[in-house]
């Protein structure tokens, strides 16, 4: 294992990227001097299963009396049997601090990157063609396949197949954390990835380890692994996410050993649980390389789980709560912040005149409560940033779209479009219209102002007063009557 950490800039970027160093100079010349600390390390495959610690952990770990659970550590069993002895070299790479997007929220004010102001040339018909011809996968399964998944299960599901011609990159929809719920109850996006690739959750559990000795009964210490600063599990106030800054981890050249045919969340995740055939063992796929990030979770955390999913997503912040129109753009602004750093760690630890193809998706857009359609148009912009800045081949594909998103998606794009008429523009500038035609595409497709009774309001009080300090509920976020 290398640690690579230099104090001196210079020093530090020839040392980690000495043949790519001036192109590596000039992505860092657009982030803020605070974002000047990036982690490196390295790790042979077959140690992060050596001495059978990992092994150990799982099986004194994860509970043998949950029907869930044993399952759930069957894979992680499956896992290290077909990965322990991989030689592989494994490479870890985390932004430790980046230029966050703030929120005042006595005065509105919204304080970004500097990159924000920065001019960019656009070709509109160009643009417009290429977000039509951008590749957005759905995976069509026939009637007998479908029933082994569960209803929840997304459409589309990571192929993992490469382009031999590109430097390919798979984005893993993280917790605050890496990882998420991989070592309990968690069994959505993330956590199935890093079952399916093993050498992952092994990765955490030996950062974790190294942070804190303590098992995992005792509490991990999450800060060599987070994909946010802090933890925004409650989205109460911008506050919560100014101080969350997005911290993107890659890992690099890991192995798929297992595919997982089941899908869900909490204690009753899918149907698992009933599924005799609920995953297989897959001919090996190398050289993957995962970036995890965490998007803004703009859902609270409230014990009425009626409000939570009826009524606070960012369609209903932008149409119907009073929250301040400042506050859905500091979300956008998050968002897109958050998406750019991550395509920033891809290209950092690309080979030198490779192609960059990053996979991603409905970022954020399930328990995090954020918008496909919204968080797809977010994905073009980056997109064009990216290409516009650092002069690169770099694309993007889509996965988890159904039809009628990507439509929606394209749409929201060129729409956005349509109100630029200058040809230098700031991202800035870009992300304000996309605001507004954000807006209009939401009163189009939402067919009624969501109801709230006194006594769902009662219950939503009663929970915020229980869970949260009086200062922190400054102001009022729920619905409109």
């Amino acid at each position: 294992m290398a640690d690579i950490d230099a104090n001196n800039r210079e020093t530090r970027l020839k040392k980690i990227f000495p043949d790519k160093y001036e192109e590596y100079v000039k992505i860092y010349n657009y982030v803020s001097d605070s974002a000047d600390k990036l982690t490196i390390k390295k790790y042979i495959s077959s140690d992060l299963f050596s001495n059978d610690n990992y092994y150990n952990f799982i099986n004194n770990n994860i509970s043998k009396n949950n029907n869930f659970l044993k399952k759930k550590k069957n894979l992680f069993m499956e896992g290290i049997e077909k990965i322990r002895n991989n030689q592989d070299t494994i490479t870890y790479m985390k932004y430790d601090n980046t230029y966050c997007v703030k929120y005042d929220e006595s005065s509105e004010n919204i304080t970004y990157p500097d990159y924000f102001d920065r001019l960019i040339y656009l070709d509109i018909p160009e643009l417009k063609m290429q977000s039509e011809e951008t590749k957005y996968h759905i995976k069509q399964e026939s009637q007998s396949m479908k029933t082994q998944y569960d209803s929840a299960f997304p459409e589309g599901k990571y192929s993992f197949n490469k382009d031999d011609n590109s430097y390919d990159v798979w984005v893993a929809f993280a917790n605050a954390y890496m990882g998420g719920g991989i070592f309990s109850y968690g069994f959505v996006q993330e956590e199935i990835m890093y079952l399916e690739i093993p050498q992952i959750s092994a990765l955490l559990h030996e950062l974790g380890v190294l942070a804190n000795k303590d098992t995992y009964k005792g509490n991990y210490d999450t800060s060599k692994f987070r994909t946010r600063v802090k933890n925004p599990l409650t989205i109460y106030s911008p506050k919560v996410i100014s101080e969350a800054c997005p911290t993107p981890i890659l890992v690099q050249n890991v192995t798929r050993v297992l595919d997982i045919k089941a899908y869900g969340r909490g204690e009753k995740p899918s149907n698992l649980e009933n599924m005799n055939n609920y995953y297989s063992i897959i001919k090996k796929q190398s050289g993957i390389n995962v970036l995890a990030i965490a998007a803004p979770n703009v859902k609270p955390s409230l014990k009425d789980k009626g409000y939570t999913k009826q009524y606070h997503n960012f369609k209903n912040i932008v149409l119907y709560t009073k929250f301040p129109e400042s506050y859905a753009k500091f979300i956008i602004y998050d968002l897109f912040n958050t998406i750019v750093k991550g395509f920033e760690l891809a290209i950092m630890s690309s080979p030198p005149n490779t192609p960059i193809t990053v996979h991603s998706g409905k970022l954020g857009s399930g328990d995090f409560k954020n918008d496909p359609v919204l968080v797809g148009a977010l994905h073009h912009i980056a997109k064009l940033y990216i290409n516009h800045i650092y002069k690169i081949i770099f694309d993007v594909k889509l996965w988890y779209y159904g039809d009628s998103e990507t439509k929606d998606t394209i749409n929201l794009f060129n729409s956005a479009l349509d109100d630029i008429y200058e040809k230098d523009i700031s991202i800035k500038r870009i992300l304000n219209i996309l605001y507004d035609k954000y807006k209009e595409y939401a009163a189009k497709t939402t067919n009624k102002k969501p109801k709230t009774t006194n006594k769902i309001l009662k219950s939503i009080l009663k929970s915020q007063q229980k869970s949260y300090p009086k200062k922190t509920l400054s102001w009022d976020p729920l619905l409109q009557d």
